[in-house]
């Protein structure tokens, strides 16, 4: 069986991390490769395409593969819903509102990984405190 790269698999689900200019991606290999093969939760704050319920999704596919043992979480303001599949589950909520925060945390916390990608507004950043 071939193990792929983040950077392959990135590439291929179509996600803007794989994208020139986010050089962040081989930081994330780096750091996650000792979990890949583990049974992991991550939740990814942002799951793309703004307000358009049939774009986004691409990172949630990318880390399922990436991780085949991981829960993907995906929290989005907009309903994204469609994205949701076999280990990965998608959430609507606004990331800065601590009732969402509470109930991503009841329901699937402890998260092993936690991707911000989200609302970059600073108020929306400083509001978080997973």
């Amino acid at each position: 069986m071939t193990t792929y790269s983040l950077q392959e698999i990135a590439s291929r689900h179509g996600t803007d991390k794989a994208a020139a200019g986010h050089s962040y991606i081989d930081f994330y290999e780096e750091l996650f490769a000792p979990l890949r093969d583990r049974p992991i939760r991550l939740l990814e704050i942002g799951v793309g395409g703004n307000e358009d319920p049939r774009q986004g999704g691409a990172s949630l596919r990318a880390w399922k593969e990436y991780f085949p043992k991981a829960e993907i979480i995906g929290l989005d303001y907009f309903d994204k819903s469609r994205f949701a599949e076999e280990r990965i589950h998608v959430e609507r909520g606004d990331q800065a509102d601590p009732v969402t925060l509470d109930r991503l945390i009841a329901r699937y916390a402890p998260f092993d990984i936690v991707i911000d990608d989200g609302s970059h507004l600073s108020r929306d950043v400083i509001a978080r405190d997973l």
